[in-house]
């Protein structure tokens, strides 16, 4: 029976459709914004959320705690203006697509390692100057930049299954959960053993299962455990 489950890799985003809509539905706008105004914007916020993670992984490393190589952050966007290319950026890796917010919108939640911290930043900067712009005139990257409201940290909540259900998780009692990781080229069974048992994270039965792509974990972890894992895992 599956257990409640977190996400960390791109392989086992929470699936969502972006195709488009029939014809009679209006497609989706994007507001408008003041190019320059909206640019600032998203570089100042994206740049001290990821300072201010990177600084919290600073810390943990100082203590002698696992850390992972990069940060999770939460775009704040319209369903319908998740631009397909996101996840197949360069720079980030998309993780999970929330519901629904009340305001009508979701988080997409994404991973940047630490070298490519500079993402969305430099997109920021080809938005906003008007040498970038497309052959049509339109600004470089408004398919990614517009659709952004607000950028903010993104911890457990964002990779929990359901941020209501984490938070009626009771305090200081271990359950079993399933851990999803991505198989990228730096994945390593070995160090996620020796960050899990850093942790105190019990590894639930013989092994993990190993599918295409993705690898499952069966861990025993109090609430308190798992709102270590962001801060030492990466993908």
């Amino acid at each position: 029976m599956q257990k409640e489950h977190f996400f960390l890799g791109n392989q086992i985003a929470e699936p969502r459709s972006f195709t488009p809509r029939a014809k009679v539905v209006p497609p989706p706008v994007i507001p408008e914004r003041n190019r320059q105004e909206h640019a600032a914007f998203i570089k100042e916020s994206y740049n001290a959320v990821v300072e201010y993670a990177i600084t919290a992984l600073s810390e943990r490393e100082k203590c002698g705690l696992p850390s992972a190589d990069g940060v999770y952050i939460n775009l704040d966007m319209s369903p319908k203006l998740v631009p397909q290319k996101l996840a197949q950026s360069s720079g980030a890796s998309i993780l999970k697509i929330s519901e629904d917010k009340s305001d009508g919108n979701v988080d997409v939640t994404v991973y940047i390692k630490n070298e490519k911290k500079d993402w969305l930043s430099k997109k920021a900067d080809e938005y906003a100057d008007e040498k970038y712009n497309t052959k049509t005139g339109k600004p470089k990257n408004t398919g990614l930049i517009e659709p952004i409201n607000a950028i903010k940290p993104a911890d457990i909540h964002a990779l929990y299954t359901s941020t209501e259900d984490f938070d009626k998780l009771p305090d200081n009692k271990a359950f079993l959960f399933e851990l999803w990781i991505t198989k990228t080229k730096e994945y390593d069974t070995v160090k996620l053993s020796d960050v899990l048992d850093k942790l105190a994270i019990l590894k639930a039965g013989k092994n993990h299962l190993d599918f295409d792509g993705v690898d499952v974990w069966m861990i025993k972890a109090t609430k308190q455990q798992l709102c270590e894992l962001p801060l030492s895992i990466g993908i």
